[in-house]
């Protein structure tokens, strides 16, 4: 670790004497910083998606000034602020989710030339660069997938973020390769009272823990008559919450019921039954996300 300060320019080694940190103002790295804002700082998501922007970033010659929004949007704000006091060169983000519209500094940002790329998401209304998977085809493939199985019978498992647009997408490629194996496209089953989003800590507590309110709301639809053969959820943790609310109600996986997530994130694996998922390449999103941004710093406009 003392080497790597070193050769960081973080400290000094004097012989004879010690280690010493060396004093610097962050007025010093102005024009070398890149701002980076998260909403869940505990998630593999967000670890590939850090470790690709970096990956970048220091080749390039720039620091990362990492901030944890902890998925409040006004926390962002404040966020987002204190990074353009901070005099970053740009901000890459994975912005928090609020349906409710909420008020945004994005264009504020925007306004005083600094760009931004928004990760894995963009939101309604702005005009930001953004990097994300195609959510869509990703999807459509999965459910061809489960109907080449046997499968007929197929239900989009979500919580209520179809504003969202990778969620969107996801139900729009369900819904296009139901109807074009000639099947009926369900109507979603939610779960969950809002569009707060759960953050990854809890899919620690899904095989630790009594049932909470969303696998109780899964083991009720799955109790119903003429249930469906095969779920595709929103993403891995929704689809843990199914496996956990199958469990709960004697239905084995995957022979009474097939459950597919999306993401794969690499805990789903280590679960009592290893989920099926859609693979997104998390890194490369948080790597081209890097280079987006690097490309706008340095005045391309392409």
């Amino acid at each position: 670790a003392l080497n790597n300060a070193e050769s960081e320019g973080l400290i000094e080694r004097v012989p004879g004497k010690g280690s010493f940190a060396k004093a610097f103002s962050l007025n010093k790295l102005q024009g070398d910083l890149i701002g980076y804002i998260t909403f869940d700082f505990f998630s593999d998501f967000q670890r590939q998606l850090l470790s690709g922007a970096e990956s970048v970033t220091r080749a390039q010659g720039y620091r990362i000034l990492f901030c944890n929004s902890n998925g409040d949007v006004e926390e962002e704000n404040k966020l987002l602020d204190q990074l353009l006091q901070d005099k970053v060169s740009g901000i890459l983000i994975w912005p928090a989710w609020k349906s409710d519209k909420s008020r945004r500094l994005y264009q504020i940002a925007n306004q005083n030339s600094i760009p931004i790329v928004l990760m894995d998401r963009t939101l309604e209304g702005l005009n930001n660069d953004y990097v994300l998977s195609d959510n869509y085809s990703g999807a459509y493939e999965a459910v061809k997938y489960l109907i080449s199985l046997g499968h007929s019978k197929i239900i989009f498992l979500t919580r209520p973020l179809l504003q969202l647009l990778p969620i969107a997408e996801r139900f729009r490629g369900y819904k296009l390769a139901m109807e074009n194996a000639g099947l009926k496209a369900y109507d979603p089953w939610f779960i969950g009272k809002t569009d707060i989003e759960i953050d990854s800590r809890t899919i620690l507590r899904i095989e630790n823990t009594n049932i909470n309110q969303e696998i109780e709301q899964i083991a009720n639809y799955l109790t119903q008559a003429n249930r469906p053969t095969a779920l595709f959820a929103m993403n891995d943790i929704v689809a843990l919450q199914a496996l956990r609310a199958a469990k709960l109600s004697g239905i084995k996986v995957p022979h009474q019921l097939s459950i597919l997530g999306f993401d794969d994130i690499d805990i789903a694996s280590y679960f009592e039954t290893p989920l099926t998922t859609v693979f997104q390449n998390t890194f490369y999103i948080g790597k081209r996300s890097a280079e987006l941004l690097i490309e706008r710093i340095r005045g391309y406009s392409g």
